[in-house]
């Protein structure tokens, strides 16, 4: 059966909801079987919450029966009206919400959930997904999928997503009004399983912002995080030339201790602001394959840096370290760092066991591998830290903080 948008939506989607709550099914097996996305059963399935709120529940999906209370299956509301003014039709959508949306597309350049949030939520237009999504693919605007089958290496592979919450993505728009000469920055998170957006705008670029989206965002969808990825290197450059170089700063500190890594993207990115064109930053070797990656920005820095590390940095964090190192010069002041230099994914087996192998190792400017390694320091200094008397840590030194500035200080 295919998703009808008539005067039985309502029906169709409680028969939804009851295979996925009362039969159990996959999230991806009630979408086919609707022929609708994901991201729309999970709202389905938010709705069918809000209107049995008044039932006690043992876990987000399955209802209990509460003492003294004779609960069955059939005194639910199965039948979810909708909650949203836009036309059930997406044919029935006037020719200036169409403008409207391919307007958005060319000024955002983003996806269609960014543009469909952005019209709800800034502009306050109400519009499904789904619609957008159709007019993006019937105007053309919708990103064409790349294509790898003539690259014998396909770079990192993006995690196994196999339940809410495993990868979550949260990027920065930045916007500008030539007539008020307001800037606006909206930080949108997307859950790549569930495809449920949350954007919420600032009026300042600060990288705190990212965090309290997060914290939002995970409030808002109902699960937790378990892995977040940003590709905030243009959040850092931006912040970096408006924050810190205005004030006519002449050296700098960047500290990536206890940094587990993170988007490669996003620390080369970084390492780009500073290192001129042409330089390494890292490459990645396969078998008898070797990629190397270059900083291809006209963008430099000529001021000393000191990067401090400890046992936690790791990944990208030390790709970050060691291109500042070998191809800008930088001083790494700490401990030596833990030492990740290999690129893994997983696969699941038929059995239910999953397998982990590694598929890439990465290098760095000086054509070094790190892993199991680390990053040695230039100076390797520890923190003193001041424990009572039974042995419980009070206060701590940060030695390495001093050191960093008293080398920046000689030079």
């Amino acid at each position: 059966m295919s998703y009808c948008t008539g005067k039985h939506i309502e029906k169709s989607r409680g028969k939804a909801m009851k295979m996925l709550i009362i039969e159990k099914k996959p999230v991806s097996v009630v979408a086919d079987r609707f022929g609708v996305n994901r991201s729309t059963i999970w709202r389905w399935h938010q709705r069918w919450l809000i209107l049995n709120q008044d039932h006690q529940f043992t876990n987000d999906n399955r209802p209990s029966r509460p003492v003294g209370n004779t609960f069955r299956w059939y005194n639910a509301h199965w039948d979810i009206p909708s909650f949203s003014t836009a036309p059930k039709n997406p044919h029935m959508l006037s020719n200036d919400l169409v403008q409207l949306v391919l307007d958005v597309r060319d000024q955002l350049k983003r996806c269609a959930e960014i543009v469909w949030h952005y019209i709800n939520s800034i502009l306050c237009i109400k519009i499904s997904l789904s619609s957008v999504r159709r007019i993006l693919k019937r105007y053309g605007r919708m990103k064409k999928p790349r294509n790898h089958k003539n690259r014998r290496y396909k770079g990192i592979p993006r995690p196994q997503i196999l339940a809410p919450g495993d990868l979550v993505e949260i990027d920065t728009i930045h916007l500008f009004n030539p007539v008020s000469k307001q800037k606006r920055y909206i930080y949108t998170v997307i859950d790549l399983y569930t495809r449920m957006a949350y954007a919420r705008v600032y009026k300042e670029l600060r990288p705190i912002n990212s965090l309290n989206t997060i914290l939002e965002a995970e409030q808002y969808f109902g699960f937790n995080f378990k892995m977040v990825q940003s590709d905030n290197g243009l959040e850092f450059a931006r912040y970096f030339e408006t924050r810190l170089e205005s004030k006519g700063i002449n050296s700098l500190i960047i500290d990536v201790r206890d940094n587990s890594g993170g988007y490669l993207v996003a620390a080369s990115d970084v390492a780009s602001i500073f290192l001129p064109k042409g330089k390494i930053i890292y490459s990645l070797s396969s078998n008898d394959l070797q990629q190397i990656y270059y900083d291809e920005t006209d963008e430099k820095r000529e001021y000393s840096i000191v990067v401090l590390i400890n046992n936690n940095s790791a990944s990208a964090s030390e790709i970050l370290a060691a291109a500042l190192k070998e191809s800008y010069g930088a001083t790494l002041v700490g401990n030596v760092s833990y030492g990740k230099g290999r690129v893994q994914q997983t696969k699941n087996l038929t059995n239910g066991k999953m397998v982990k192998y590694t598929t890439a190792k990465w290098l760095t400017p000086s054509n070094n591998c790190i892993d199991m390694i680390g990053l040695k320091p230039d100076y390797e200094v520890d923190i003193q830290i001041n424990y009572n008397e039974s042995g419980e840590p009070i206060s701590y030194d940060d030695i390495q903080l001093k050191k960093a500035i008293e080398i920046l200080s000689k030079k």
